[in-house]
C-alpha cells in the first residue's frame, strides 16, 4: 500500500498542483477543503495550510505549510511557502525520520521544520546513517562510503559524527548512538 498524503487546503490551483507533484512520486493522495474532511481520512502524512487552518491529527505525521507560520511545538513539522519541491520527494522516498528530511541537493535537513545547514562531509554521514534505518554502520563502513577506500584514519569520522551531534542534538533531542563494537545509528531517544 503506498504512502498516503491527505492535503487540507483552501487554495484550490496549489492544492492540485500539490496532488500531483505527490501522486507523480507515486504516492496515495487525497484532497480535503475542510478540517472536518480531513479527520474522516485515515492517512500516513496531512500537509496543512497553516495559514487557513488549525488540525490536531490522533494519528501520522503532521506537516503545516503556509507563508506566516507561528512556532508550533515538535511532532509537528513547519514548511515555508515557498518551499522546494524536494521536501515532496522525501515523502515519497521515506527519508523523514524522527523528524529529520534530507534536502538533496542542499547539503541542508530539516529537523521539526528547523532548516540547519551541513558541510558535504556532515550530510553524506547522515545520508548513510538515514538509509541504515536504525541498523548500526561500523566507523570504516562510514570511512569508505564518505572518504572513500584510500583514507585510513577512522578517527575523522568520530570529529564529523560530533560535528553533527552538535548542530542535530542541541535542542536536547538525542539521535546519532554509539553502538558498542557495532558503530553508529539514528535512532529515535531521549534527552541525552
Amino acid at each position: 500500500m503506498p504512502y498516503h498524503v491527505c492535503v487540507l487546503s483552501a487554495e484550490e490551483r496549489f492544492a492540485r498542483m500539490l496532488c500531483y507533484e505527490l501522486e507523480d512520486r507515486g504516492l496515495r493522495v487525497s484532497l480535503a477543503t475542510t478540517p472536518e474532511s480531513a479527520l474522516r481520512i485515515e492517512a500516513d502524512c496531512y500537509l496543512v495550510d497553516g495559514d487557513r487552518f488549525s488540525l490536531q491529527v490522533p494519528t501520522g505525521r503532521l506537516i503545516r505549510y503556509g507563508r506566516t507560520l507561528s512556532d508550533a511545538p515538535p511532532p509537528t513539522e513547519q514548511w515555508h511557502r515557498p518551499f522546494s519541491f524536494s521536501l515532496l520527494a522525501s515523502l515519497a522516498k521515506g527519508e523523514a525520520m524522527h523528524g529529520l528530511v534530507l534536502l538533496e541537493g542542499e547539503q541542508a535537513v530539516l529537523l521539526d521544520g528547523e532548516r540547519i545547514a551541513l558541510t558535504e562531509r556532515e550530510y553524506a554521514c547522515l545520508a548513510c546513517l538515514v538509509a541504515a534505518k536504525g541498523v548500526p554502520v561500523s566507523r570504516r563502513q562510514l570511512l569508505e562510503a564518505v572518504w572513500g577506500k584510500e583514507w585510513q584514519d577512522d578517527g575523522v569520522v568520530t570529529v564529523y559524527l560530533h560535528y553533527l551531534r552538535k548542530k542535530l542534538e542541541r535542542h536536547g533531542k538525542r539521535m546519532i548512538y554509539a553502538i558498542r563494537d557495532r558503530g553508529y545509528a539514528l535512532r529515535e531517544g531521549d534527552t541525552p
